[in-house]
């Protein structure tokens, strides 16, 4: 008998069963796939994310590249450069979520891998979870973290309006490889409608990807705007150029609440991926110590779980819902976004706070919309040559 299962092992799961195990508590962590496993994400992790977990996995010792710098352009034009005081990094998902759940396990975590959980009950005493080799595992608390395609949650009574949207993914490898590229991204806000294009470094090659803001479904149109955005760079004419992947990404998950008396939902599975830059890692991050804070306190003083909702919805759902209105302001105006607010000083300043995690989504909402009548005289970011990335013009 544990205290806690926790299903599904991607980082929200394996940071939950960390802390949770760290307090003392004998925690199981299920997982349907054998890791380490290929994971479809651009692989960027902001500072805040980072400084979440520095207790936990030394980021610089990963396979990657620390970024200090961004390029920005609209439609591969007026291209231009933010530089950064704050390191961020690119990694590789597979070796990033395999050392989150390496963790878990030093930590004391059962880790059962892998295994598909095929039945959940829960009672007025226990959760019971039957695997798909008809063995059993039952604990006091269960916290799904199984993502935006599990569908666990529906057997034990989570509903409500539930909503996704879609981002697509290639990997290009270079014969040369762009050097300005080794410690920089960029970020493209017009060549894909209704969302932006993004290149992420990695070691030996490019993830180029697309995030549409909502979208739910990818057709070909939308696969022929990525494949028109890579071959407008020199340095994709000889490349090997990989298959186009899509994945699918929470926009609104909307329940009147995320747990019952012995069950909670972490990271995707409650939506927690905000919605202007489709960045999911550090609200689930988040969510996954909420969640320890509050088992925790039910364990200790056989309190409800309900606090945790209450929790998760004004300390980080909220935020969710002001990067969604955001994106509801910019994407539908991508050349007015670009240009009023990507490229301008003062817009471009709250937005990397916003990254760094000096701001909320909140915050920089109003500071946006207070300071858009007069960013006007704060400026605007200089012009850079389009041959530092390779742009064929």
């Amino acid at each position: 008998m544990y205290d806690i299962t926790v299903v599904g092992a991607g980082p929200a799961g394996s940071f939950c069963a960390y802390l949770l195990a760290k307090e003392g508590f004998h925690v199981a962590l299920i997982e349907k796939k054998s890791f380490p496993r290929k994971k479809l994400c651009g692989g960027g992790v902001s500072y805040k994310a980072v400084k979440l977990l520095d207790d936990i996995i030394d980021i610089t010792k990963l396979k990657g590249k620390a970024l200090s710098g961004s390029y920005l352009s609209f439609k591969n034009e007026h291209l231009t450069h933010v530089g950064q005081n704050i390191t961020s990094y690119s990694i590789e998902r597979e070796e990033f979520d395999n050392e989150l759940l390496k963790a878990a396990k030093d930590a004391g975590v059962d880790v059962i891998i892998p295994h598909t959980v095929v039945s959940l009950e829960e009672n007025s005493r226990e959760v019971l979870i039957k695997l798909e080799d008809d063995s059993e595992v039952k604990s006091n608390f269960l916290v799904l973290a199984e993502g935006i395609n599990g569908k666990l949650f529906e057997r034990i009574g989570y509903s409500g309006n539930r909503d996704i949207t879609m981002a697509l993914e290639i990997d290009v490898k270079p014969k040369e490889y762009p050097h300005n590229f080794n410690n920089n991204t960029l970020f493209d806000f017009g060549a894909i409608p209704k969302g932006y294009a993004w290149i992420f470094p990695k070691d030996g090659y490019l993830n180029v990807g697309a995030y549409y803001y909502r979208s739910r479904n990818i057709d070909r149109l939308q696969e022929r705007a990525l494949e028109c955005f890579v071959n407008q760079f020199s340095w994709a004419k000889e490349a090997e150029i990989g298959k186009i992947n899509g994945h699918a990404l929470p926009y609104s998950i909307d329940y009147s609440s995320y747990n019952t008396n012995r069950t909670l939902l972490i990271g995707d599975s409650a939506g927690t991926v905000e919605n202007f830059y489709g960045e999911g890692l550090y609200y689930g991050l988040q969510s996954s110590r909420l969640a320890e804070e509050e088992i925790t306190n039910a364990i200790h003083n056989n309190a409800s779980l309900d606090n945790f909702t209450k929790r998760l919805k004004s300390e980080i759902l909220i935020q969710v819902k002001f990067s969604r209105i955001t994106a509801h302001l910019f994407y539908p105006r991508q050349k007015f976004g670009y240009y009023k607010m990507v490229r301008n000083k003062l817009m471009n300043y709250y937005y990397a706070e916003l990254i760094h995690g000096k701001i909320s989504q909140k915050k920089c909402y109003f500071y946006t919309m207070a300071s858009l009548p007069i960013s006007i005289f704060s400026g605007k970011l200089s012009d850079r040559d389009f041959k530092e990335v390779g742009l064929l013009k």
